[in-house]
């Protein structure tokens, strides 16, 4: 089985883009990682399954980069306990062991997650099956992946063969593995299905054929991403200028370390809100693109799917 959203596939950036930008949301708000007793549980690696199963090993290996740099971005600026500092290159000391812990086990995931994902797609029977299997043996190398650097090259957090063995097998980690297996089977639901293929079809045609005017198209959609960047801009500076006012009002003074976080957050927050605002993008491209390819195929004749000769000229 292809997937829809394959590399070659018209839909294989915008998707990659989607799930870039769902890893960056995730990575600075409160929905990547929730606690509720007596477990906890992560959604940070989702995307990158996700990317891995639709897009391939290429997809995977991209959105594992990508999450790598959030961590090692957040561990830079938040970190307070040694376990936290150890991903950051700036201040654990190893800058280069930190890079490979950070960063590049979580490549080495996706990438990984994208070979089993291939496999399990070439299943002619019991696919569904292998997709958890997959999505499940996934799971168990990126911990074992980001332990083992850390019992290789931090052994001052204390991990040990045993650590590793008793998390992956921690009731946590069962719940992270059932909630994989759960979204990976409706992404597999998603990718698999014909509608996906027509849509993906039809955008590829319509990219063969010449636009009528790509300079205005251009225009317009350079205008709205310039028009989306302002606005995340402008939110940004309002929520974190009254911020400020506030503060200042109630005499409350920052120091220079505490001003520095501020604005690490601050960071965050129009990273996020960006993110927000190039998925919003995404659609609306897509949207369009597919309403266009929409009003050629009610042009087509029903009973041999071909346009008649003045849609057919005026396209070609």
């Amino acid at each position: 089985m292809q997937s829809a959203v394959r590399y070659g596939s018209p839909l294989f950036y915008p998707t990659l883009g989607i799930l870039a930008s769902m890893e960056l949301i995730l990575a600075f708000s409160a929905f990547g990682f929730i606690v509720i007793e007596p477990v906890s549980l992560t959604f940070m690696h989702l995307p990158v399954l996700a990317g891995a199963l639709a897009l391939g090993p290429r997809g995977g290996l991209l959105l594992g980069g990508i999450f790598g740099l959030t961590s090692m971005w957040k561990a830079s600026v938040t970190a307070t306990a040694y376990a936290d500092i150890v991903f950051s290159p700036l201040l654990s000391g190893q800058p280069l062991a930190s890079l490979v812990l950070s960063t590049g086990t979580r490549m080495l995931f996706g990438l990984c997650a994208g070979v089993f994902f291939l496999l399990a797609l070439r299943c002619r029977h019991f696919r569904k099956a292998a997709v958890v299997a997959a999505a499940i043996g996934a799971n168990c190398v990126h911990k074992i992946l980001v332990y083992g650097c850390m019992l290789l090259f931090f052994p001052g957090t204390g991990i040990t063969p045993d650590t590793i063995a008793a998390r992956i097998l921690a009731p946590g980690s069962f719940l992270d593995m059932a909630l994989s297996a759960l979204v990976m089977l409706s992404v597999l639901r998603l990718v698999a299905s014909q509608e996906l293929h027509r849509i993906g079809a039809d955008l590829k045609f319509q990219a063969l054929c010449r636009s009528a005017s790509p300079l205005r198209s251009l225009f317009w959609r350079v205008l709205i991403i310039a028009l989306f960047f302002v606005l995340a801009l402008g939110s940004w500076s309002h929520f974190f200028g009254r911020t400020q006012m506030v503060l200042r009002m109630d005499d409350i003074a920052l120091s220079a370390a505490g001003m520095d976080r501020f604005w690490q957050v601050g960071l965050q927050f129009l990273v996020t809100i960006i993110a927000l605002f190039v998925v919003a993008s995404i659609l609306l491209f897509w949207g369009e693109r597919y309403l266009v390819s929409m009003s050629y195929q009610a042009r087509r004749d029903m009973m041999t799917g071909l346009y008649n000769r003045m849609t057919f000229v005026r396209l070609m």
